[in-house]
């Protein structure tokens, strides 16, 4: 598991896909979706959403990058569902979160 979490933290800028992670863990997709959640008690996909929501959050604070500008640099595709993901992992939005940075 170790060298898949290096894996998650060097492409946290990429798309992740569960079948790559099971590659670098040598195992099969299925076995590896076990493995990982009772290693962490979440989903491999869970974890990584957790992670690049840690990763905008730092980029909100120390860049002036808009929105959108930071969903793509973490390999969004769509900004809404950026969004909507944001808000559920860290109940508010990007926009309310920087803005209370500023204050």
């Amino acid at each position: 598991m170790k060298r898949v979490l290096k894996h998650i933290h060097e492409h946290i800028a990429d798309k992740i896909d569960v079948t790559e992670l099971a590659s670098v863990a040598t195992v099969t997709k299925a076995y590896f979706i076990r493995l990982f959640k009772q290693e962490f008690a979440q989903t491999p996909v869970q974890y990584i959403d957790r992670k690049k929501v840690e990763r905008a959050q730092l980029l909100l604070f120390t860049s002036d990058c808009s929105v959108k500008e930071v969903a793509y640099k973490l390999g969004f595709s769509d900004h809404s569902y950026f969004i909507r993901l944001f808000r559920k992992i860290a109940g508010i939005t990007p926009q309310e979160y920087r803005r209370q940075l500023r204050l």
